[in-house]
């Protein structure tokens, strides 16, 4: 160090003091931002450790440096006046000293340098100088250190500045004057950067950030370089003060400069976030900036900006269906607009820039993505055209601002994924309409353009009514309108960012949501209906005594239903719609389910729990990780026989354990349309053991058993609405008013009509009824003389003695008596239709009512006509005809028979539905034709593959699908003796039409069980010969047993279970000695076998095996040929089954004897050579289980060897021999033959690769496999970032096959994850390992809820997995309950299949007692390890 005066020591002691208080006050606020979250004082959940631990860094650095120069002064001034001469054989605090401050410089360089990085998209060539640089100053801080130790004896010389000698200060020099070069290099290009983006963005919000983000910069670099340029200078001077003095201030301000820039950026984010609620999203990822390599797009394209958040954070990483670019980078679209004329004017600029951000950045929601791109090509075509230029710019706008809404309240849309999915496709499909009629336009010539001018108008009004229809499906009510909230929409625009982490957030919740609820059934249609409620001048005062119960829930309480029971009639109804919603508009409705007697789902209690616990999972994240929990321990529950076990575990407990503070009001209307004594039981019993803030509002008939159910119990406040009080009279007469003014106006009735007293005794003869009243004026709506209608109905004067049923007994009856019955087409018709309505399972449009009564010479339309005060939804063809109430259908189903003048207005619901079973089969022999949508894809003429079409509802008449959903419904309701027209049609249906109505089913819906229906012909129509009929069955049971398969490549597993055993169950019936029906059964026997074992079912699949190998050997040893290869093929099965269920030896035994029955087939016929080759893949597996890798491989070259000559012969064989290459790699592999392994594994791609681009459907799941072998091969020779690569493309493969078919391709995509994470795990790039494995686990979570048996191993593996990642990033107790949940899992397998899980659960308690020990649970430690030896 230069020689120093004792007064030059203390000023220079005395100024370094001073800045490093300014850096201390910095460091506080800096670790305020660091620690904290942006909102107050609560720890982060994820601290930037990376920035905290350079900060800390600092801090420890500069206090070293400082204690020393405040030591070294104390020194001098205890020596008194004397210059300080370093003497000593080493100068150690001077060493000290000088390294300290080097390496905190190194380290803010380094930091900036990052930075640098990541704005260039982590571009190597543009650090590449700013390295070299701070490499420079790394060797120059090492050859300092050396001259300061090893050269002490001349460092006193060597310290003179200007004309130095080789020492300390000639090797400083260079090290401030690479560091200058650095940060004016970096921080330019930093700046540059920005400034460049900046300039292109038309976001208002987003250039305000980005130029406060230059500016931060700019002035940090600047006081940076204010102190490091002049500390460089003072070099080249005689004056040590100023050398001293400049090095001792400097450490201080650039540890300022630094913490600044964290502050600065911190604070103006929490600022910008105060607004949009953005703070939790930006946790642990302060001051980092990213940018798109390709910012350089020419016009017309969308620039890419990545700012503020690093989203390779786990928390900002998607779960699922995102790219890995996207996991890296989020983006925010600045659209460089056109530099021709303007397609859109301001509003739709605003919502262009939008669409074109979704649509750059919508991987989250693959729908998403393409409805964007759609609705911007269309605005590209429209731009092109001269003629009605206004009329095309304005649709344009049309679609963009209503596409820009749809997108600003998707993240609140109240509709599921799937829901929202099915919603975007159908807005797709209407996109891609008006995009294709657009081009039509666009195409023809300029003559016939100007011959369409006139007709432009017209075609873009259509044009928007289509749309229009589109856009309603997304339930977003007014808010998707053409009159648009353009700030709104420009404050999405501003906040992309914020926007589409929100829809990534709704996404995630929904989809995490989708693992529990697409379990649960849920009824459609049950939930309130606004146009149903009461009018707003009725029923103040019991509304508001009832939100007053609502709002006195108390948490410490118990659990109260508001029991509102009255009369049919009273307005029950109409007032639980009001009340839900008034707590739908005050946030806190949770769910409401109205009974309906006359509609399937909602006429029992059997969806009421499975709805409302589904409903209450939307409310509360904590309550659907609970009820997620409960369904992955206990899957049953989902459909559960016992709705009180549902109660307990999917609503009490989940409430129970995650209380909610403020109200939460379940609304359940008509309990007396669908209760049971177990729903009743739970209102009583389990109810109030919920907190105080559940309400449930519950409205009814005063049902004698509900009565008695609820008349001693406390939780139960009654209501009762007194129908003959003043405040019900008030509320009848304002609703009479309003009707009669409605129905003078529709009727253009006389000015003063209805008259007072008229109004008056009208109201009176309603007896407080309002479906009296509403009834009555349906009637009078109807009527072509109302006035006379309603002087008759009010002139009955027994009417005001009657009780409330006598007076609805008493209208109906005057309603249909006004009906014409001396016409017997009317009463036939009336007979017809009426029974129709009342015995249908679901309601149906006239134009369904008279497709299905077809032979019928009566108008429908004709005959409900007069019925249409009595009915819903009767003037539109379209709408389905619902019965007006339930009193009217108990009016014609029970009370109409008690008396003469009314019994011939009786239906007798069982005859109709008899009726309708006859109907149903003529329609569906009539209808179910060739051709019909989702139907010859079972043809006996197709080969054994069975491809299922995707068919939609809508493609399929109203009529037909009905009777294919209910026919077997009603013909289980037919008795003996059958009637000989419905044998006939039978006859017809099993012959004709049976495997079409099984296809149609299959395409639309699901697959029908037939077992209810085979036992219904046997008891009753046993005795017709055709129904009998074995060729009929055998023909059956051969398309049951392709469409088997076709559903297994679906993924319907369970449903291709299903469909495999009625295929057996038919043909076990059939059985004789014939061996042509056995060898038949045989191979529905190895196919059932295979598909019970897809579902978990590893005990039923070898019993189902073990019978046809029985079979195929009692008949090749009598001699039948045919049975030999079934023989083997059986036996090959068998050895997969033997292995699956841990009986290794003999799965190898019985493989073994497949391969010798193999060559002797092949000795006698060679077209047995491809079986033979699939057996010794077969064998190779056997022996690889058992560690005999040698005989393994010998195995799996003769399989290749085969392959090979065949594909030679035939390329049908190819896709066999890339197979057989997997596992030959495989093995190769196992006996450590790596690189021969890799060959393999890479000629295994290359020729699935030739295969995917012929035939990509077929073929891309197969190389997405050859992909995950290549991965492990390249991985064992060290090619980590080869290995890498490849993972991550067969993850992205699997990925879009899963989008489309998540069923069949979610465990393959589950497994690409595992070996994704274990690449990343390679290259200890900890977090992407963590995201990937945690993803595996989500997706064989839902996988296990279905199917416990078949991926519960796999969820324990990937558990493992996620285990470790999160060990590695130290978050230790998230790995130990991860590990314990895995060594659960294993333990239960373990219990089941010892000899196969008994070594994984070893390993598990292992790796768990590690994570004990990780966490000083010694004790807990060391009984899992005793566990573990006791397994052992």
């Amino acid at each position: 160090m230069p020689l120093l005066t004792t007064y030059e020591m203390v000023v220079a002691l005395f100024t370094a003091s001073i800045a490093t208080g300014l850096y201390l006050s910095t460091l506080l606020h800096c670790l305020r931002w660091l620690l904290f979250t942006d909102e107050g004082w609560k720890i982060r959940k994820k601290i930037s450790w990376p920035f905290l631990i350079a900060t800390l860094s600092l801090l420890v650095l500069s206090t070293i440096h400082l204690s020393l120069a405040l030591w070294e002064t104390l020194e001098q001034v205890l020596q008194g006046n004397q210059t300080s001469s370093s003497v000593g054989p080493i100068p150690w605090s001077d060493v000290v000293m000088c390294t300290v401050v080097n390496i905190s410089v190194l380290i803010t360089d380094g930091v900036l340098i990052y930075r640098c990085w990541l704005a260039y998209s982590k571009s190597r060539a543009i650090i590449i100088v700013p390295c070299i640089f701070w490499i420079g100053g790394a060797i120059c801080t090492i050859l300092q250190v050396y001259w300061q130790v090893i050269q002490s004896a001349v460092i006193k010389t060597a310290w003179q500045p200007v004309n130095m000698k080789i020492g300390p200060g000639t090797i400083l020099t260079p090290f401030w004057g690479s560091t200058i070069i650095v940060n004016i290099y970096v921080t330019s290009m930093i700046v540059y950067r920005i400034w460049k983006v900046s300039k292109a963005s038309e976001v208002n919000a987003s250039i305000k950030d980005l130029r406060f983000a230059i500016r931060v910069l700019v002035e940090s670099g600047a006081l940076y370089l204010i102190v490091t340029i002049p500390h460089f200078i003072v070099w080249w001077t005689t004056n040590s003060l100023a050398i001293v003095l400049m090095g001792w201030i400097n450490l201080p301000v650039v540890c300022s400069a630094f913490n600044l820039i964290l502050i600065r950026i911190a604070r103006h984010r929490a600022e910008e976030r105060t607004v949009d609620r953005m703070a939790s999203k930006m946790e642990g990822a302060v001051s980092e900036m990213k940018f798109d390599k390709n910012s350089n797009l020419p016009s017309h394209s969308v620039r890419t900006i990545w700012m503020c958040v690093d989203w390779s954070k786990p928390q900002f990483r998607p779960k699922s269906n995102w790219t890995p670019t996207f996991y890296s980078y989020f983006s925010i679209a600045c659209v460089e607009m056109p530099t021709t004329k303007q397609v859109l004017e301001d509003t739709g600029l605003i919502a262009l820039i939008l669409l074109k951000g979704v649509a750059a950045a919508s991987e989250a929601f693959p729908p998403l993505k393409g409805v964007t791109e759609l609705a911007l090509e269309i605005t590209n075509i429209v731009s092109a055209f001269r003629s009605n230029k206004k009329q095309w710019k304005d649709f344009a706008q049309y679609v963009q601002k209503a596409l820009a809404c749809i997108i600003h309240n998707l993240p609140d849309a109240p509709d599921s994924r799937d829901d929202l999915k099915q919603n975007m496709i159908h807005l797709k499909d209407t996109l891609e309409s008006i995009s294709k009629q657009i081009k039509d336009l666009q195409q023809k010539a300029m003559v016939v353009r100007f011959w369409n001018f006139l007709g432009d108008p017209g075609n873009i009004e259509d044009m928007k009514k289509e749309l229009d229809e589109s856009l309603s499906l997304f339930h977003l009510n007014s808010l998707i309108s053409s009159q648009l909230n353009i700030a709104e929409i420009r404050s999405v625009v501003d906040n992309i960012q914020h926007h589409l982490g929100r829809i990534n957030s709704m996404l995630e919740d929904k989809v995490a949501s989708t693992l529990v609820l697409g379990t649960l059934s849920y009824a459609e249609g049950a939930a309130w209906n606004p146009t149903r409620v009461c009018l707003p001048e009725t029923r103040k005062a019991l509304r508001k005594s009832i939100w007053n119960w609502i709002t006195s829930g108390d948490l410490s309480a118990s659990a109260e239903i508001f029991w509102l029971a009255d009369v049919a009639g009273s307005g029950k109804s109409a007032l639980a719609h009001a009340v839900a919603q008034h707590c739908y508009n005050n946030g806190v409705l949770a769910s409401s389910f109205f009974f309906d007697k006359g509609t399937a789902g909602r006429n029992t209690p059997r969806r009421l729990i499975s709805t409302l616990a589904r409903d209450l999972c939307r409310l509360s994240k904590d309550i659907a990780e609970h009820v997620a929990l409960a369904l992955e321990e206990e899957p049953g529950l989902a459909v559960a026989q016992s709705i009180s076990h549902q109660f307990q575990k999917l609503i009490l407990e989940p409430f129970i354990r995650n209380p909610i503070h403020h109200p939460v009001v379940a609304v359940i209307d008509a309990l007396d349309e669908g209760y049971d004594p177990e729903l009743l039981g739970i209102l009583c019993n389990d109810l109030p053991k919920l907190p105080g803030t559940f309400r449930l509002f519950l409205t009814s008939r005063p049902i004698e058993e509900i009565m008695a159910a609820f008349s001693k119990q406390q939780h139960v406040i009654s209501h009762t609405i007194q129908i003959y009080e003043d405040e019900n009279q008030h509320d009848i007469a304002t609703y009479a008013r309003l009707r009669l003014k409605e129905i003078a106006i529709l009727k253009n009735m006389r000015p003063n009509w209805p008259s007072e007293q008229l109004v008056i005794k009208f109201i009176n003869k309603a007896g407080g009824l309002f479906i009296w009243v509403s009834t009555v004026c349906e009637y009078l709506s109807h009527s072509t003389a109302p006035e006379k209608k309603l002087r008759i109905l009010l002139a009955d004067d027994r009417l005001t003695a009657l009780d409330a049923e006598g007076k609805m007994t008493k209208l109906y009856s005057a309603i249909l008596t006004a009906c014409d019955w001396n016409d017997e087409d009317f009463v036939e018709g009336y007979n017809m239709v009426m029974g129709t309505l009342v015995a249908s399972k679901t309601p149906l449009s006239v134009t369904a009512l008279q497709s299905l009564h077809r032979n019928a010479e009566i108008q429908i339309s004709e005959i409900i006509s007069p019925l249409a005060p009595l009915l819903i939804g009767s003037t539109e063809k379209n709408e389905p005809v619902r019965l007006l109430h339930l009193s009217f259908r108990d009016f014609v189903t029970v009370h109409a028979r008690s008396s003469e003048n009314s019994r011939q207005f009786y239906i007798d619901e069982q005859e109709h539905s008899q009726k309708l079973a006859l109907l149903c089969l003529t329609v569906l022999n009539e209808d179910l034709l060739a051709g019909t949508p989702g139907t010859g894809y079972l043809d006996d003429s197709a080969s054994d593959a069975c491809v299922i079409p995707q068919v939609k509802v809508h493609q399929v008449p109203e009529t037909l699908w009905y009777v294919c959903r209910f026919w077997t419904e009603h013909l289980m309701q037919v008795g003996n003796p059958v009637q000989p027209e419905i044998t006939e049609a039978l006859q017809f249906f099993f012959a004709n039409t049976l495997i079409r109505w099984i296809e149609i089913c299959t395409a639309i819906d699901r697959f029908q069980k037939l077992s209810a229906l085979r036992y219904w012909l046997k008891i009753n129509v046993s005795a017709v010969p055709s129904l009998q009929d074995s060729s009929l069955w055998l023909r059956l049971s051969r398309c049951l047993h392709h469409l088997s398969r076709g559903l297994s490549e679906l993924g319907r597993r369970e449903e291709a279970l299903e469909s495999v055993e009625e295929s057996v169950n038919i043909q076990h019936q059939l059985l004789d000695t014939s061996p042509e029906l056995n060898k038949q059964f045989v191979m529905s026997l190895i196919l059932l076998s295979c598909r019970q074992s897809d579902v978990g079912y590893r005990e039923e699949a070898l019993q189902t095996i073990q019978e046809a190998v029985d079979i195929c050997r009692r008949f090749s040893d009598d001699g039948f040929k045919m049975f030999r290869p079934d023989l083997a093929t059986s036996i090959n099965t068998l050895s997969r089954c033997l292995s699956d269920v841990g009986r290794r030896k003999e799965a190898l035994q019985a493989i073994h004897e497949a391969v010798e029955r193999r060559k002797r087939l092949v000795m006698e016929d060679p077209s047995h050579e491809p079986a033979l080759a699939m057996s010794l893949n077969i064998l190779s597996a056997r022996l690889s289980e058992l560690k005999r890798n040698s005989e393994a491989l010998q195995a799996v070259r003769l399989a290749v060897s085969l392959h090979r000559q065949l594909a030679s012969d035939d390329p049908i064989f190819i896709p066999d021999l890339a197979m057989s290459l997997n596992t030959l790699s495989a093995r190769l592999s196992g006996v450590g033959n790596k690189t021969e392994a890799l060959h393999a594994a890479e000629e295994s791609v290359k020729l699935r690769r030739q295969l995917a681009d012929e035939r990509p459907a077929v073929f891309i799941p197969h190389l997405a496999a050859s992909l995950n072998a290549l991965c492990a091969r390249l991985s064992q020779l060290g090619r980590t970032e080869e290995a890498l690569s490849v993972a991550e493309e067969g993850v992205s493969l699997r990925r879009s096959l899963a989008a489309d078919r998540p069923a069949a391709f979610n465990p393959d995509l589950a497994r690409s994850l595992n070996t994704l994470s274990a690449r990343f795990s390679g290259l200890e790039r900890w977090e992407n390992a963590l995201q990937a494995a945690q993803e595996a686990v989500d997706i064989r979570r839902e996988l296990a809820i279905h199917r416990p048996a078949a991926f519960n191993r796999d969820v324990a593996n990937s558990l493992d997995t996620l285990a470790r990642c999160l060990s590695k990033l130290k978050r230790h107790d998230e790995a130990l309950k991860a590990a314990q949940e895995s060594v659960e899992m294993y333990r239960g397998l373990s219990d089941e299949h010892p000899e196969e899980f008994n070594s994984y659960l070893i390993g598990s308690l292992r790796t768990l007692s590690r994570y004990f020990s990780a966490v000083n649970r010694k004790a807990e430690a060391s009984e899992v390890l005793e566990e573990a030896q006791r397994v052992k």
